[in-house]
């Protein structure tokens, strides 16, 4: 059996070898001329690569990269839902419609989500694909049969925030169909040359360092701060660009969008400098304990939540993408037992469920007649 695993895992990389070879678009590009020298001012550019604020290694003490790959193949109880995970379809005409101070965030699935600030329209890192990898077979599958609006149907767009370059969080055929759709993308640095690539212009492309702003749309500043992650599309290109988490504010409102990230002092930082946070999106699955560093556990997720001073928290980065070996649901039980006793604040939308900051929090915990 152990020899089986052991071919399975080798005809694996093969196949990988060759998909990253064989669809080089899907994978981007490596950083040239005045983008190379912005990377290597950054203070979180050392030996030729991004670094953590905190010693990050990728996997736990006990694990290796070629035991979690074992691990990972083999079958784990209630790691997909047997069932359809429920939705609400998005009504295009309903998005662009926020008065001034409002705040409407969709939940399409995973980290991307829809954030209206009043007339404003974000969407950050798009992925509409069923399939996160170089190619459409291989590869994380999502239990979603289809999105509460497909990528077609997504009107006009102030900004794509985008906080990493990894496949689920920056799919380039999303990216193909919404660019000419997008004033602005705001990305981590290194970013751009992926965008580049696709055929965006850096006209289009804000490119940020940790603790760098922008406020080129009228109303709304859009902060770049630390995330505890890596980044990378290719085979050898780990660290190369720079990963993020986001803040955006105004003066009536301040919203957080976590990205990737595994627990550390940077949540109390960033809620030092921007906190109190209104609504805060932070990711509570795909954690292991062979990767403990670089994503948080739930409980880890409702004390960031805390060191963030945020008010409201809208959990992402679950129910869609079978990425880790945790149970589907587990995620959100966890979580949600962490933040009762913590007191805090969480609101449970459907995918495609809008809520509105004041006014609508839902929290059904729809998961539960889902096996």
């Amino acid at each position: 059996m152990v020899w089986i695993i052991i071919i399975a895992v080798l005809v694996s990389m093969v196949i990988f070898t060759w998909a990253f070879t064989s669809f080089a678009p899907q994978f981007g590009a490596t950083a040239k001329g005045d983008r190379v020298l912005r990377m290597q001012r950054s203070v979180n550019f050392k030996n030729g690569i991004f670094q953590n604020l905190e010693l990050t290694p990728m996997n736990g003490p006990e694990s290796s990269a070629l035991g979690t790959m074992m691990e990972f193949m083999k079958k784990h109880e209630g790691r997909v839902p047997k069932s359809e995970i429920p939705f609400q379809k998005i009504n295009p005409k309903n998005i662009g419609n926020a008065v001034e101070n409002d705040l409407k965030v969709t939940w399409i699935g995973h980290s991307t989500l829809l954030i209206e600030i009043g007339s404003k329209v974000f969407l950050t890192d798009p992925v509409f694909r069923k399939t996160v990898s170089p190619m459409m077979v291989f590869g994380p599958k999502s239990y979603q049969k289809q999105t509460p609006i497909s990528v077609d149907e997504i009107p006009n767009l102030d900004a794509i925030i985008l906080s990493h370059d990894h496949y689920d969080h920056m799919d380039y055929k999303t990216i193909l169909k919404l660019k000419e759709k997008t004033k602005k993308f705001y990305v981590p640095l290194g970013v751009g040359a992926h965008l580049n690539r696709w055929g965006v212009g850096n006209e289009s492309i804000i490119e940020k360092d940790w603790w760098e702003s922008d406020s080129s749309i009228e109303g709304i500043e859009i902060i770049s701060t630390p995330a505890r992650h890596f980044s990378g599309r290719g085979l050898n290109n780990r660290f190369s660009t720079l990963w993020c988490s986001w803040v955006l504010k105004t003066d009536e409102l301040t919203v957080f969008f976590g990205g990737d990230s595994g627990y550390g002092e940077h949540f109390k930082e960033i809620g030092e400098k921007y906190g109190p946070f209104n609504l805060t999106m932070l990711e509570c699955g795909a954690y292991n304990k062979n990767w403990p560093y670089i994503h948080s556990f739930p409980e880890e997720t409702a004390q960031a939540q805390v060191d963030l001073k945020g008010e409201v928290l809208l959990p992402i980065h679950w129910a869609k993408f079978n990425l880790a070996m945790h149970p589907w649901k587990e995620p959100i039980q966890r979580l949600l037992k962490k933040s009762e006793e913590l007191k805090l604040t969480v609101t449970t939308p459907l995918v495609g469920e809008t809520i509105i900051y004041g006014s609508n929090l839902p929290s059904t915990k729809w998961w539960e007649s889902i096996e």
